[in-house]
C-alpha cells in the first residue's frame, strides 16, 4: 500500500485526474454506511494522494469486522483504487472492464458475460447506449426513469403526473425515481468519460476553432458517427462533463435532462464549446447577457459602444485584452446575439422602436438642415422611402399635431 505512493508521484496530471475521477465512481455501488465510513475517515478529501499516503481504513477501525458487509465494501473500494492506479490507460478495454466490475458490484441479476460491450466492436458512446438499454445503469426501474429523462431523440416530454399514471405511481414517487436516476447517471458517465471524451471532441479537434456552436447538425453528426440516437440535451450534458481544453457555456448539470419543470433556465439560445483560455480570462456569460439585454431594450435611435472598452468591464482581475480575446469574443457575440462590431470597432445597437409619422418628418427635416415647408419634406420623404403609405394630408395632420 505505501509502496504505491511512488507510483502516484510518477503519474502525469491527466492520469492523476483520471484516477481521482474514478475514485468517486468506485464509491457509488457501496452501502451508505460504507461510504460514510470512507468519507469521514479521509475528511471528505478523496484524492488519490490522500488515500495512498494514509493507512487503510480497515486497518484502523476495530469495529469493522472481517466478513461483514462493510468490510467487504471497503476492501472492494481499496482494491479498485489500486487497480485503477496501475491500469494501462492506453488499452481502453481495460477501462471498460474495470468500469463494469464496479458497475455490476453486488448485482445478482446481470452477468458480465451476457453484456456485449467490446470496444473493438463498439464506440464508447455505443457502450453507454447498450448499458442504458440493458438496464445496467438504472436497474429494474429503467422504463420509468427513461420515460422521465430526455436521453434519446424519441423522448416525449410529459409531466410527472402523466408518467405516474402510466405506471400507477404517484407524482412524488416518479420524482424520487427520476432524482435517483439522475444521480446514478451522473456517477456512471463521469466514471466512464475516459472512453468517450475523445469521441465527442473528435470533430472539434479537426475543426481547430476556439468556439464551436452545438447546432442540430453537430448533434446529428455525433449520433450518425457513433451509431447512437441520443437527444441534444443528453449530448450537451456529455460535453459538460468532459472538460478537456474546452468549456461548455452556459453550464448544465444532470438536471438538464429532466423535463421542463426540473430544468434550469438561461437566456442563451444555443450551447457553445469555448477554449478554456477565453473562459478563464473573460466572464463570457455575463458579457453575452448584458449585450442581449441592451439589444432588446427600447432603442429609439441607433447607437454605438466602443467594443474594447465594453470588453474590459468583463475581464477577470489582472487580465488584459489581446487580439485572440477580441476576435473570439466578437464571434461569440455575433453568433448568440446577432449584434455586430462595425469597421470602427464599435458594437452596433439598432433602433428597435417602430417609427411614427413625425419621426419620419423630423429625420428628413434634419437632413435638409433648415426650416422647410411640409410639401418639400413630404416629397423628399417619398424619394427616400418609396413604400411610405401615408397621404400628404395624413402626414401633414400628424406632423402638425406632434
Amino acid at each position: 500500500w505505501y509502496g504505491s505512493l511512488e507510483s502516484v508521484n510518477n503519474l502525469g496530471k491527466k492520469d492523476r485526474d483520471s484516477v481521482n475521477g474514478f475514485i468517486q465512481f468506485a464509491l457509488s455501488p457501496l452501502s451508505s454506511r460504507s461510504k460514510k465510513y470512507i468519507m469521514d475517515y479521509y475528511d471528505q478529501d478523496l484524492r488519490l494522494r490522500t488515500i495512498i499516503s494514509q493507512s487503510r481504513l480497515i486497518d484502523s477501525y476495530s469495529d469493522i469486522k472481517p466478513g461483514s458487509k462493510y468490510f467487504k465494501d471497503i476492501n472492494f473500494f481499496y482494491d479498485q483504487v489500486l487497480k485503477n492506479l496501475y491500469l494501462d490507460r492506453d488499452v481502453k478495454s481495460n477501462i471498460v472492464d474495470q468500469f463494469l466490475e464496479v458497475l455490476l458490484y453486488g448485482s445478482e441479476k446481470i452477468n458480465r458475460d451476457d453484456l456485449d460491450v467490446n470496444l473493438d466492436k463498439y464506440s464508447g458512446l455505443k457502450i453507454i447506449d447498450i448499458l442504458i438499454k440493458e438496464d445496467v445503469v438504472f436497474g429494474e426501474r429503467s422504463d420509468i426513469i427513461l420515460n422521465s429523462l430526455n436521453i434519446y431523440q424519441d423522448f416525449k416530454e410529459r409531466t410527472l403526473e402523466e408518467v405516474g399514471k402510466d405506471f400507477e405511481l404517484t407524482r412524488e414517487r416518479i420524482r424520487q425515481l427520476r432524482f435517483k436516476g439522475l444521480v446514478r447517471l451522473d456517477e456512471v458517465l463521469k466514471g466512464m468519460r475516459d472512453i468517450f471524451s475523445k469521441e465527442i471532441y473528435s470533430d472539434w479537434d479537426n475543426d481547430n476553432k476556439e468556439i464551436l456552436e452545438l447546432t442540430s447538425s453537430t448533434i446529428d453528426n455525433v449520433n450518425k458517427k457513433f451509431n447512437v440516437s441520443f437527444s441534444k440535451d443528453f449530448i450537451v450534458y456529455l460535453y459538460s462533463i468532459c472538460s478537456k481544453n474546452k468549456v461548455l457555456i452556459p453550464e448544465v448539470r444532470s438536471e438538464h435532462l429532466a423535463n421542463t419543470q426540473g430544468k434550469e433556465t438561461n437566456s442563451f439560445n444555443s450551447f457553445y464549446l469555448i477554449d478554456k483560455n477565453i473562459y478563464s480570462r473573460l466572464n463570457v456569460v455575463s458579457l453575452i447577457d448584458e449585450i442581449k439585454m441592451l439589444d432588446k431594450s427600447r432603442n429609439e435611435e441607433d447607437y454605438y459602444l466602443d467594443f474594447n472598452n465594453f470588453l474590459n468591464k468583463y475581464l477577470y482581475d489582472e487580465e488584459e485584452l489581446d487580439d485572440f480575446l477580441i476576435k473570439s469574443s466578437e464571434e461569440l457575440i455575433m453568433r448568440e446575439s446577432g449584434v455586430f462590431v462595425n469597421e470602427f470597432n464599435e458594437l452596433e445597437f439598432k433602433r428597435n422602436v417602430s417609427k411614427t409619422v413625425p419621426d419620419y418628418a423630423y429625420e428628413i427635416l434634419k437632413e435638409i438642415g433648415e426650416p422647410s415647408k411640409i410639401d418639400l419634406i413630404y416629397s423628399l420623404l417619398l424619394e427616400k422611402y418609396p413604400n411610405f403609405d401615408k397621404s400628404k394630408n395624413t402626414f401633414r395632420g400628424s406632423f402638425n399635431a406632434d
